[in-house]
């Protein structure tokens, strides 16, 4: 009776195929339920219940299984991760009024990731993350993982100071593939070692026209940087 309950269920849920906050919708925002649905798969399911759904053909009902196995401490996150970013998974989200659509890789990995947050001032955005072994596992998973995406690159290189070992893949990723996020990573923690080559590859990145206009706001700020403290003065930033 229990596995007629969990596939009706699943059914459902596929049917929607989307991730759904606790409410959605505008000013007059409603409960999700999606949502309901996913509280109520995450109780009554079986472990082995749950990871089988990993592999479900709804992308949706594959995060919302992940989701339920990382908030039931019943599957090492990385394993999922990392199962994800080989895997081309992608489902509609609908939070409030915002419409979007998320990897089950990035879901994964904030799922977990949130569960170590902590706020410290709301109104500034301002918080903390109470690291693990499991986050670390996660953040070097991605920092080798084959193009993770932008969101992951960005949360992975904003809240990690990794060691020393981990400088080559870093150095690989910010000089050779001349990844944004891991030349911002190298600025804030490596550039006394690399000024003449970060100074260099960030100019390069900036002339790009494929280069995100915030990213080119940014880089004009490290470049002004570099230029005052370290005299590379031969573009002139004002």
């Amino acid at each position: 009776m229990s596995c007629n309950r969990v596939d009706r269920l699943v059914e459902k849920m596929a049917h929607s195929n989307a991730l759904e906050c606790e409410y959605v919708g505008g000013l007059a925002s409603y409960p999700s339920k999606q949502y309901k649905r996913y509280k109520k798969l995450s109780r009554i399911a079986s472990p082995d219940k749950l990871i089988e759904l990993t592999d479900h053909d709804s992308a949706a009902v594959a995060i919302y299984a992940s989701h339920a196995l990382i908030n039931r401490e019943l599957i090492a996150p990385d394993l999922l991760l990392s199962k994800f970013l080989h895997e081309d998974k992608y489902a509609s989200t609908s939070c409030g009024c915002l419409l979007s659509s998320s990897s089950a890789s990035w879901e994964v990995y904030m799922e977990y990731r949130n569960l170590h947050l902590e706020w410290l001032d709301v109104d500034t955005g301002e918080y903390v993350i109470h690291d693990t072994p499991e986050l670390f596992k996660m953040d070097s998973i991605v920092l080798y993982a084959n193009k993770p995406g932008s969101f992951l690159y960005y949360v992975v290189f904003q809240d990690r100071k990794f060691p020393e070992k981990f400088n080559e893949r870093i150095l690989e990723l910010a000089f050779n593939e001349q990844n944004y996020y891991a030349l911002t990573y190298v600025f804030n923690h490596l550039r006394k070692d690399h000024t003449d080559l970060l100074f260099d590859t960030l100019y390069l990145l900036l002339e790009k026209k494929s280069t995100e206009h915030y990213q080119k706001t940014e880089i004009e700020k490290m470049l002004k940087n570099l230029d005052e403290n370290f005299g590379k003065d031969q573009y002139h930033f004002n």
